[in-house]
């Protein structure tokens, strides 16, 4: 893969979870299945900018809004947001459901760059709470029904936690 002006400071491979949302961007018709893996990625260099690529090394996209460089990057785990924080200070949040579009900009987030970003590895719940399933993996016993309901009606709690050169960390919690 090649495209971005600079040296490549990160890179995250996309779940499955955003592959409906990414086949659009990408032009296809159809989205691949859940059990294709690193069909598509997201990488963060020092020209400020955030490429989407699909498996082939295509540049599907570039995002544009940091003012330095990206230092991390990372895909929210229900697929539909891209994550990024930069030298800039501020972490931005890209809606991947439209198009890529930056909807949500924190600014001095950290006093001096922001070097790293993490969601914590959290509980995803249906709405019923029947099953829950931590780091990707099933707890109890789902129903057929219930399993139905959490792929389709999924709450992920959003925690983000950022460190940055002023040597702090920064919990964000929704």
């Amino acid at each position: 893969m090649f495209g971005h002006e600079h040296f490549n400071e990160c890179c995250a491979l996309a779940p499955p979870s955003s592959y409906q949302y990414l086949a659009p961007i990408a032009g296809l018709k159809k989205s691949p299945p859940a059990s294709a893996m690193a069909e598509f990625m997201a990488t963060g260099s020092r020209d400020k900018t955030i490429r989407l690529w699909d498996s082939r090394g295509a540049c599907i996209m570039t995002l544009v809004g940091h003012d330095d460089w990206v230092r991390a990057i990372v895909f929210h785990p229900g697929g539909k947001y891209l994550l990024s924080v930069s030298d800039d200070k501020t972490l931005r949040c890209w809606d991947l459901s439209q198009g890529g579009k930056c909807i949500k900009v924190l600014g001095d987030v950290h006093e001096r760059f922001v070097t790293c970003l993490r969601w914590a590895p959290g509980l995803v719940q249906d709405s019923a709470g029947v099953t829950q399933v931590q780091h990707g993996e099933a707890m109890g016993t789902p129903t057929r029904n219930s399993t139905e309901k959490l792929v389709s009606d999924v709450r992920i709690r959003c925690i983000i936690a950022t460190g940055g050169v002023d040597q702090k960390l920064r919990i964000f919690v929704n």
